[in-house]
Order: structure tokens, then C-alpha cells, then sequence
């Protein structure tokens, strides 16, 4: 099995996550894709699609599937805040689903309502621990997770803790 764990910075992704995971399961936190900046857009964007694909595969033998707290779903969003290419366009989603449908994949959605989630992105923000600072953008990202199943070909779980 493989699950994504996804949504808005204060969804409770990784607090779900880490309830699942212990020694049935591998744990891998994605942070931002690995790349280089000096390289063509065109190299920059294949550095960050494989870089992807890379954390979707178990790495830890005898486990019975990895829990992935943020992955390519994420970077579908966070490059219009970081100034990395856009590397997800159609037919790059479809293969990561192909990938994720072949490992019998889901996308857990972590989404609890607008006002909890911007309460707790507004806590760690003001703190310095988010890369997204501003409401505005807040709000882009928070509507991008809520209709980003509408155009996946994936399962998702709502998960609202």
C-alpha cells in the first residue's frame, strides 16, 4: 500500500500520519524536491519529477507500505510560492496515478475546515515555521487542495481529525 498524505499547511497531515505509522509501515516526509538551480528549466523539471517519483517507492524491506506526508500533489501548488518550475502538467499527473494505482495507492486528504486550518497555519507562520507566509497566498493553497480531487483519477480519503 501506498499512501500520500496531503492538504494545506495546519491540515494535520503529519500528526495522521505519525498515528499510522510503526513498524508495519515506512515513514517519509517529503520537504522540498532536491534540484538544480543552475540548470535548465527543462533539467529543473526533471530533476523534481524523478526526485518524486523517487520517495513514492518502499524503501524499508518487510514493511507493508509507506505513508508519504507530502508529495507530488503538493509540489502542484508550492512552485507558484518558490519560483520552481511547474513539472505536473497533465500527462506527468497521469503517470504518478498510473505509479500510485499500480501500488495500490490513495491520497488521504487532510482538510478540516477553512477557520481550523488557518488557525493553525496562522500559529506556525507567525512563528517562522512555514514557507507560505501570507493569507493570500494561504487561501490559494487551501483551494487548490479542496479541488484537487476533482481532477485526479486516484482514491481519496477525507480526513478531518
Amino acid at each position: 500500500m501506498l499512501a500520500l498524505f496531503e492538504g494545506p499547511d495546519g491540515g494535520g497531515k503529519t500528526t495522521a500520519a505519525n498515528a499510522l505509522v510503526g513498524s508495519a509501515y515506512e515513514y517519509v516526509h517529503n520537504g522540498p524536491p532536491a534540484y538544480d538551480a543552475e540548470a535548465s528549466e527543462a533539467a529543473k523539471r526533471t530533476q523534481i519529477f524523478w526526485w518524486q517519483l523517487q520517495h513514492l517507492r518502499p524503501q524499508a524491506p518487510g514493511t507493508l507500505g509507506t505513508i508519504v506526508d507530502r508529495s507530488w500533489p503538493s509540489e502542484q501548488v508550492y512552485h507558484r510560492f518558490t519560483g520552481r518550475p511547474d513539472v505536473f502538467d497533465p500527462l506527468s499527473q497521469r503517470m504518478f496515478e498510473r505509479y500510485m494505482l499500480a501500488h495500490n495507492g490513495v491520497v488521504v486528504m487532510c482538510q478540516p475546515s477553512y477557520a481550523t486550518t488557518y488557525r493553525n497555519w496562522r500559529r506556525r507562520a507567525d512563528a517562522g515555521e512555514e514557507l507560505i507566509c501570507d493569507d493570500v497566498d494561504f487561501i490559494t493553497m487551501y483551494d487548490h487542495y479542496r479541488s484537487w480531487a476533482s481532477f485526479s483519477a486516484l482514491p481519496v480519503v477525507e480526513f478531518d481529525y
